[in-house]
């Protein structure tokens, strides 16, 4: 009789606690998904970067061509020769087919989603809804963007085109789409290009096109959610870039485009990053369940900050640490006078790539072939960079420009004007070479893993733990 009292009275507080440690290791798991993980937008974006890119170039030099032959036709006399008639006519039929082809390419690239799309088309003025069935249908995602400068993760509730019904037979049918596939995007194009006369048709014919993501048969997941898996998983192998590559629907290629995706996806990943924001702290503790009210909850954050901010600060003056991080003459408060009468009256020249304005030791993250630094220098030195091998956003010479904003030594990004040593992510080869971060402006770097945020709380990952586990 006593033992099964005290079991009666022991069960329940044991159930309690094994619920509390697995909602504490639920929310672990949620924060680091949020803070270091990939998401959907990223994965698109990546995706698009690369494909976009690609057909962008073909398009400039399709434009290129078609430009070269049609002022080369008004060169041409009258009564010029047969033969070099018939080769530019010939050249400028092929330039023309060559755009109708690009033309197509790249409105199917804007029209992709990412994995596994395909494409349907109608001829005008049929209405697709006779062929294809879709409703609305209302998804929670979690959705990572910039608002106003300042980064922000929050819950927001996604409306979806999700496929009901097909006809038998149809054109969606034909190509694969089923019920449950997401339409993604309608868009339309011209269908005019004779291949047979090389010439366009008149009048125009436009072609209605619908994308549609389509899942596997044998899995009620959807390629893109398979995709996230395979892109963010713990190992960067060739086993995960297999997985990758078999999911866009190409198992066993190994082309340079496919790599270069794979490349873009990868530099958004954010597996050194461990500090997190408030927000993404509110939205792990609402998505793994049983949270504590939002006011509540930011005093626990306030706390978390207060203490860690108190650390710094006993950290940085026991080891006497200068908190700031740049000796730009800009903010000085001193302006041209305080510049070294060598500096004013000697231009510095770049041993490394030629460039004015910087030494070889300011800090070079890339080399791009082909590209010029257009970058102006100040005025007392005039000119420009001129340097080879970087763009004037990527240039070196703005961590030693005088007249420029403090900059990161490492990754070249704006440093805030009162900043504690930290850690650095990784400089990433793809970013820096394609974009720059959108806080910051620094390379190799996006802008969730930014480590020069001004005026944003964040917290290390370690010290939001005990939030969950009941140490607070």
């Amino acid at each position: 009789s006593n033992s099964t009292s005290f079991a009666r009275t022991l069960m329940p507080r044991l159930q309690s606690k094994a619920a509390e440690a697995q909602r504490a290791t639920s929310f672990e798991k949620t924060l680091a998904c949020l803070v270091q993980g990939l998401d959907e937008g990223s994965v698109r974006l990546a995706l698009q970067m690369v494909y976009s890119k690609a057909t962008a170039q073909k398009m400039k030099e399709v434009f290129k061509e078609r430009q070269r032959c049609r002022q080369k036709g008004e060169d041409l006399p009258p009564d010029c020769d047969p033969f070099l008639l018939k080769t530019f006519k010939k050249r400028v039929a092929i330039a023309n087919q060559y755009f109708a082809e690009v033309v197509e390419e790249w409105h199917a690239v804007k029209s992709s989603p990412g994995p596994r799309c395909v494409m349907v088309e109608y001829p005008m003025p049929f209405d697709w809804q006779c062929d294809v069935q879709v409703y609305e249908a209302p998804q929670q995602r979690c959705i990572h963007r910039l608002v106003d400068g300042m980064p922000s993760c929050r819950l927001e509730e996604i409306m979806e085109l999700v496929v009901a019904a097909v006809s038998e037979d149809g054109p969606a049918q034909r190509a694969g789409v089923k019920e449950g596939d997401r339409l993604i995007s309608i868009g339309m194009r011209s269908d005019s290009w004779n291949s047979i006369e090389a010439n366009w048709a008149y009048p125009r014919q436009p072609v209605q096109t619908l994308a549609f993501e389509v899942r596997d048969p044998l899995d009620d997941e959807g390629g893109l959610s398979k995709l996230l898996r395979a892109a963010g998983g713990p190992g960067q192998g060739e086993e995960d870039f297999s997985a990758f590559v078999s999911i866009l629907g190409k198992p066993g290629c190994d082309t340079s485009l496919e790599r270069a995706a794979w490349e873009a996806v990868q530099s958004f990943q954010c597996r050194r990053r461990q500090r997190c924001t408030r927000q993404e702290v509110l939205v792990a503790l609402q998505m793994s369940g049983a949270a504590p009210s939002q006011d509540a909850a930011n005093c626990l954050i306030d706390a978390l900050i207060e203490a860690e901010a108190e650390q710094q600060h006993q950290s940085a003056e026991s080891r006497s640490l200068p908190v700031t991080l740049s000796p730009s003459f800009a903010h000085s408060g001193a302006g041209f006078s305080a510049l070294p009468e060598r500096m004013r009256s000697w231009c510095p020249v770049c041993e490394a790539c030629g460039s004015r304005g910087h030494t070889k030791t300011a800090p070079h993250l890339v080399s791009q072939y082909r590209a010029k630094c257009n970058r102006s220098l100040p005025s007392f030195w005039g000119g420009v960079c001129g340097g080879e091998g970087h763009s004037k956003w990527q240039c070196p010479g703005l961590q030693q420009d005088p007249w420029s904003v403090p900059r990161c030594w490492r990754c070249l990004g704006r440093l805030p004007r009162i900043s504690l040593q930290g850690d650095h992510p990784e400089v990433d080869r793809f970013l820096a070479h394609h974009l720059p971060c959108e806080i910051c402006s620094g390379l190799g770097h996006g802008w969730r893993s930014c480590p020069h945020m001004d005026g944003v709380d964040t917290v290390q990952m370690r010290q939001a733990w005990p939030i969950r586990s009941g140490q607070l």
